[in-house]
């Protein structure tokens, strides 16, 4: 019973290392890039949105949104 909980323990404290190190945690199930793309368009939409409502300085042109800036 302990040999399989120290195998266990390795194999989860090296999942952990892996994790760690990871410098794109994002997870793309079954929508893939194509989903996580339009989610970053949304959220900078939003984002945009309510800095416009603060400032109340509108946006001459509304120039299209790119998911990488």
């Amino acid at each position: 019973m302990e040999i399989i909980y120290a195998a266990s323990e390795g194999i989860r404290k090296k999942a952990q290392e892996i994790q760690k190190y990871n410098d794109c945690p994002y997870l793309l199930s079954h929508g893939g890039y194509d989903l996580l793309e339009k989610k970053l368009l949304v959220e900078k939409r939003k984002k945009r949105k309510e800095e416009t409502m603060l400032t109340e300085n509108t946006p001459l042109i509304d120039d299209p949104l790119s998911p990488i800036e």
